[in-house]
Parts: C-alpha cells; structure tokens; sequence
C-alpha cells in the first residue's frame, strides 16, 4: 500500500503527474489472445445454455463426447497460446496450467447446464471436454515449433 501522507496531514499526489507507461507489442498481443480465450468461452456458456442444440452430425454421426472434444479442442489451444506469452512460465507450467484452467471451465459448464432445463450435467463430458483441452494444448505445442510467429517473446 502507498502511503501518500507526509508531513502535518498533507497528502503527495506527485506520482499522479507521471505518464502512463508505453503499451508495446507483446502487451497487445497478451490483450488479444487473452479476449480470443474469453470470447471462446462466451462461445461455450451460449451453447451450454440453448436446451436444444443443432445436430453435429454434417457428415457422420457424431457422439456426444467426441463433440465435447471437438467443442474444448480449440479452447486448450486458445489457453496455451495465451499463457505461452507470460515469460515467468515454463512450458511444463504452461501445459498444467491449461489443462487445470481448461478443466475448471468444463467443470464450471456442466454445473451451468444442469440448471438449464432439457440438459443435465455429466461427469463424462468434463472428461471429453479435458480430453479436448488437452489436444488442443498439445496441438499448440508442436505447432509453435513449426511456426514461431504462434507466439512472441516467451520462454515457452
């Protein structure tokens, strides 16, 4: 906490005068994939909440859990890719943070939809949906050594 009290009551708001400090690239960058997971999300908590959701099925019958998968594929990836730019992360606490994170959200989805009506909570689906945050996690990995350009400045 600052103290901005100095002598005999009176309060120094000098700090106040100085400019904000210069956003760079890498913060910008950190701001974006951040609101990509966050929109991916929204994403997500719509889906969960229609009682009737449209058939996956385009071209093959599709199971739920390999929906679950598919749905939480790009949320894993979305979540490396953002926690790959903080630099005090190593890429073993990248992944574990992913996968943690990932798997909380899919938790906090199926509590979500078992207050909706027509739709119940599974415990499968939370396993389907850290099956996908984990292909999505891993897919970013190996994909980040291919393309470099999928991430800047980390240690990851």
């Amino acid at each position: 906490m600052i103290d901005r009290h100095t002598r005999a009551g009176h309060v120094d708001f000098s700090d106040l005068n100085e400019k904000p400090k210069k956003e760079t690239r890498v913060d910008r960058t950190k701001r974006a994939a951040w609101i990509s997971v966050l929109l991916y999300a929204v994403l997500i908590f719509i889906l969960s909440s229609r009682p009737d959701l449209p058939d996956m099925d385009f071209f093959i019958e599709i199971n739920d859990k390999v929906a679950h998968i598919i749905l939480y594929t790009p949320l894993g990836f979305l979540l490396r890719r953002a926690l790959s730019l903080h630099k005090n992360m190593t890429a073993s606490q990248t992944a574990v943070l992913t996968l943690i994170i990932g798997v909380l959200y899919g938790i906090s989805d199926e509590l979500h939809q078992a207050f909706v009506p027509g739709r119940y909570a599974d415990a499968a689906d939370v396993l389907a949906d850290a099956v996908g945050v984990l292909f999505g996690s891993t897919a970013f990995y190996f994909l980040r050594k291919q393309q470099p350009g999928l991430r800047a400045e980390t240690n990851e």
